[in-house]
């Protein structure tokens, strides 16, 4: 819906690069999601942090039984 928003907002020679761009944009989304962002998002923050680290990048030690917040931030990924 995004790149057809975006898409209707150039001219009509340009909707083709515009729908590519927003495509390789979510694609690129969900491959940066996989390798940093869940393990920033849900890895351990140690002493009180914002931000976590490295521990789950490309979803290492990720296993197959997800906890409540695992799974909440598996419902967000259609959302981004």
């Amino acid at each position: 819906g995004l790149a057809l928003f975006y898409g209707g907002m150039v001219r009509g020679k340009n909707v083709l690069g515009m729908l590519m761009q927003n495509i390789f944009a979510m694609g690129l989304m969900a491959v940066l999601w996989v390798a940093i962002v869940f393990s920033l998002a849900f890895g351990d923050a140690g002493n009180g942090g914002f931000i976590g680290n490295f521990d789950y990048a490309w979803l290492k030690d990720v296993g197959p039984a997800l906890t409540d917040q695992e799974f909440l931030s598996f419902l967000t990924i259609p959302f981004v």
